[in-house]
């Protein structure tokens, strides 16, 4: 947690605010990245349909 509060420029019981624990700030981090990729893989017009070799109907 040091890193983080370090890293944004905030004080570890600030990240407490945010977080509950160093695994609830993990899962918030994975889910993000999930999110970012998902949402460039959209954006990059493909699709779970056309990944997978069928042509969407």
């Amino acid at each position: 947690m040091d890193d983080i509060a370090r890293e944004a420029g905030i004080s570890r019981s600030a990240v407490y605010q945010y977080v509950r624990t160093k695994d609830d700030a993990f899962r918030r981090l994975a889910e993000r990245l999930h999110n970012d990729a998902f949402d460039r893989a959209r954006g990059s017009g493909c699709s779970r349909t056309s990944a997978r070799g069928s042509s969407p109907n």
